[in-house]
């Protein structure tokens, strides 16, 4: 029945999982028509924008003919004359300076809103000077609005209508100066030099808006065409001849040039309706062929649906039917990893898993003793029909006790496990079964007689084995056939060598034997050394250099591994302050995360001023928990100008989610992933990533273990930083001052 409900949950999941395709294509499809949906939205802010172009190309059209009157007015020259009317330019210029109120937002009105409330008022009156800096904070303003369009297309004709507008105020001033100087009847240095000035403009402008629209033929046909060829050359003419000369020609009439200017003028102006009217066409066909799109992913949307339902019907019923078959096949798989071939007895894996669901578990381990020599004697296939002979006498004697279960883990090793009953009852029936094991039996015409060992323990699930073991070794080691686990058993001989190394670990430090070794590293690029890593060594009696595994776990389950730290810094620090060379050195999460380590590590740093040449390698690194503290300690250092890494990155889990909230500097990928990497492809990959990881974050990679020159090339080719191992050199308690460069 379990099984069953199982298998449902499978199929569910199965289910749930084919949905995902589905899903897949749904998202696909929303991706798209939010992408669409924002091309459509950028397409109407381009229209505005164009609309708001047209209204500035409005306002400055009808301030450069108010300028013009201006100059006018100035000089006596009647409206008549000029065939302007005053009145119905000023409003126009209200009408438009309204509209662009409406039009714009509050925050783009800001840079040219009191441009549009002094258009507004009925009463004012400026100076030429005055209208040109009116007209060129809008055209200031015009040349920076394609920068804010997306559609590119258009965006390159608001541009070229920004350069079409420069060519015709430069043409503006022209008109006006020129205008002004002739009815003035001379030109004055400053008019000249403006004259000058405004020409090289307009011709200038006139060619850039030409060049902006090469893609658009038709504009220059255009622009050519309102130009007027004639035109255009008396008009070059006249203003060549004026700057040429630096005097006004008398006999030119002051109407007749006008009429010239602008003519010119009026048809740059139409020009730019043309290319707002051809923008806003553009607008509307991208617009009806997003439609379009839109309506075809909808469409192709749930024709991909409906393809996607029937198969997960036809996938379903599938399924459904294969269900029964599977779980036979899984119950038989069961039976059979749970099963000792040789006895028909559970084996490991049925212990494991029945130890896992068993409630106030007591554990016997029975060995047969010297039962090598039964196999050495009478041969293999004789010692299986002991093994047979023993599982079938334990399985008679305990065929009643449903609360007791028999396994064999391996060889002649067999297993009690007793769940739900008291130790002392079960210890009983140990020693009883002890006794009727060792009964003699015949075998093959043989008389065999047993002897038996027996470990037990009651101690917590994940060391009833362990412990059983451990009291099966006592057993035999003292010559009894059952000793119950205790502590005494277990931890003499681990107490007897930890005092062992206390004692010499202080001995050690007082007797400063205990120093750095030096290991370097490599640039990966250049080959050069750039620093050197401080590894801790005791030395012990007769010069015996001991590695930091034998005694640095002791140290630390007292208050000498803190003093162990303190002489790596200090030898360190001393050795390296007058050398231009760089050292790491190791510090632990109980290092950094204790308040007088870290006040002695600053105070060192402070004395010795070394900082920018340390990298401190954190290492335990998996086991961070106080992040808080982990992250100030390295705020701190890093104060004082020194580097973090690290250390044995790869061999946990967590690893890339501290990364991230650590600032550090290197990582250093643990040897265990680096020395396999010419060989398992799995390492390979994982250093792999880890590189990759590393320089998207920016930080830089160190490996460590390196060997063999195989392994440094395929460093090289992945993209490691630097390279530390024993192909480069061992560590050793000196160090040499020569092609060393700055961590």
């Amino acid at each position: 029945m379990q099984d069953r409900l199982g298998y449902n949950k499978i199929k569910s999941k199965v289910l749930l999982l084919l949905l995902i395709p589905a899903a897949f294509i749904t998202i696909l499809s929303y991706m798209v028509l939010k992408h669409i949906y924002q091309e459509y939205e950028d397409l109407s802010f381009t229209n505005m924008q164009i609309k708001r172009s047209s209204n500035i190309s409005e306002i400055v059209h009808y301030l450069q003919l108010e300028r013009s009157l201006s100059v006018e007015y100035k000089e006596g020259v009647k409206q008549s004359e000029l065939d302007l009317d005053p009145k119905e330019i000023r409003s126009k210029l209200k009408d438009s300076a309204q509209h662009a109120q409406s039009l714009f937002l509050e925050e783009d009105l800001e840079r040219f809103a009191d441009v549009c409330q002094t258009l507004i008022r009925d009463d004012f009156t400026l100076s030429k000077d005055e209208y040109s800096q009116m007209i060129g904070r809008l055209l200031e303003f015009a040349m920076n609005m394609p920068s804010t369009m997306a559609d590119q297309d258009n965006r390159n004709l608001v541009q070229a209508y920004a350069y079409l507008a420069t060519n015709k105020e430069a043409l503006g001033l022209l008109r006006s100066t020129i205008l002004e100087a002739i009815l003035h009847g001379s030109i004055s240095k400053d008019a000249l030099k403006e004259i000058i000035q405004s020409y090289k403009i307009y011709n200038m402008s006139k060619s850039i808006y030409e060049g902006s629209l090469q893609e658009s033929r038709e504009f220059v046909k255009h622009y050519k065409q309102h130009l007027g060829k004639r035109d255009y050359l008396d008009f070059v003419s006249i203003v060549q001849s004026i700057i040429d000369s630096s005097e006004i020609d008398k006999s030119l009439e002051a109407r007749e040039w006008f009429y010239k200017a602008t003519a010119l003028s009026l048809r740059l102006r139409e020009l730019e309706k043309e290319l707002f009217s051809f923008m806003q066409h553009t607008v509307l066909q991208k617009q009806e062929a997003l439609n379009g799109k839109i309506i075809f992913i909808a469409l192709l949307l749930f024709i991909s649906l409906v393809a996607f339902l029937l198969a997960i019907k036809y996938i379903a019923s599938r399924i459904l039917s294969l269900t029964d078959k599977i779980i036979e096949q899984k119950n038989e798989f069961a039976h059979i990893a749970k099963t000792d071939i040789l006895t028909g007895c559970k084996n490991r894996y049925g212990l494991q898993l029945d130890i896992y669901m068993a409630q106030e578990p007591h554990l016997a381990l029975l060995n047969i003793d010297n039962f090598r020599q039964i196999n050495d004697f009478y041969g293999h296939e004789f010692g299986d029909g002991v093994i047979k002979h023993a599982a079938s006498k334990l399985q008679q004697i305990f065929k009643d006790h449903a609360n007791i279960s028999i396994y064999r883990l391996q060889g002649d090793e067999f297993v009690l496990l007793c769940s739900g009953c008291g130790f002392e009852k079960f210890r009983s029936s140990v020693a009883k079964t002890i006794a009727q094991l060792s009964e003699k039996f015949v075998l093959s015409g043989e008389e065999i007689l047993l002897s038996w060992s027996c470990g037990l323990s009651s101690v917590s699930k994940d060391q009833l084995l362990t412990s059983s073991n451990m009291a099966l070794k006592y057993a035999k080691l003292k010559g009894k056939d059952m000793v119950v686990y205790s502590e005494k058993i277990s931890f003499n001989a681990e107490y007897e060598n930890n005092i062992i190394w206390a004692k010499k670990v202080s001995n050690a430090l007082k007797s400063s034997s205990i120093v750095p070794y030096f290991q370097p590293v490599i640039d990966n690029k250049t080959g050069d050394i750039i620093k050197y890593e401080s590894l801790v060594r005791l030395l012990d009696q007769g010069g015996v250099v001991v590695s930091p595994y034998t005694f640095l776990d002791i140290a630390k389950q007292t208050r000498q591994y803190f003093d162990i730290t303190k002489q790596m810094i200090r030898q360190s620090f001393e050795l390296f302050k007058s050398r231009d060379l760089a050292c790491s050195i190791n510090l632990s999460i109980v290092d950094i995360t204790d308040p007088e380590m870290v006040t002695y590590i600053e105070h060192m740093l402070r004395s010795y001023g070394i900082g920018e040449r340390v990298v401190f390698e954190i290492v335990e690194s998996e086991y961070i928990e106080n992040f808080e503290g982990a992250r100030s300690f390295i705020q701190k250092v890093k104060g004082f100008g020194c580097k973090v890494s690290i250390d044995d990155f790869g061999t946990g889990y967590s690893n890339f989610e501290y990364l991230i909230k650590l600032d550090v500097d290197y990582l250093k990928i643990d040897g265990s992933l680096i020395k396999n990497i010419t060989t398992d492809k799995a390492s390979y990959l994982v250093v792999s990533t880890i590189v990759d990881f590393a320089k998207k974050l920016g930080i830089k990679t160190v490996a460590e273990f390196v060997e063999t020159k195989e392994i440094y090339d395929m460093l090289c080719e992945m993209g490691v930083d630097y390279s530390q191992g024993y192909y480069f050199g061992a560590p050793t308690p000196m160090i040499e001052d020569k092609g060393v460069k700055g961590a």
